[in-house]
Formats: C-alpha cells, sequence, structure tokens
C-alpha cells in the first residue's frame, strides 16, 4: 500500500487519476525498473573483455 501511494504522489499530479488507471501506471512502471535491473545484472555478470 504504501508504495502505491508513494506512487500516485510521486505521479500524474496534474490531473485527477482513478485508482485502476493509477494502478496500471505502477505495474508498467515497476515492470520496466524490473527489466533495467535484469539488463544491468547481465551486463555485470557477463564477462568481460580486457586489453
Amino acid at each position: 500500500m504504501v508504495k502505491f501511494v508513494g506512487f500516485a504522489v510521486r505521479h500524474e499530479l496534474d490531473q485527477p487519476m482513478n485508482p485502476m488507471k493509477i494502478c496500471k501506471n505502477l505495474f508498467v512502471a515497476q515492470s520496466l525498473t524490473n527489466r533495467v535491473q535484469s539488463l544491468v545484472d547481465n551486463a555485470l555478470s557477463a564477462p568481460s573483455r580486457e586489453r
């Protein structure tokens, strides 16, 4: 619930939104964060080429 309220406060304050729209935006933002974290983890775990 804290994540939900925090997201609602940080985003889209210029217009009223219904709770379903806020939930959808929270889900999209969280999935983007997870995908970026996955890319970073993969890049860090890949063997590096040193010269």
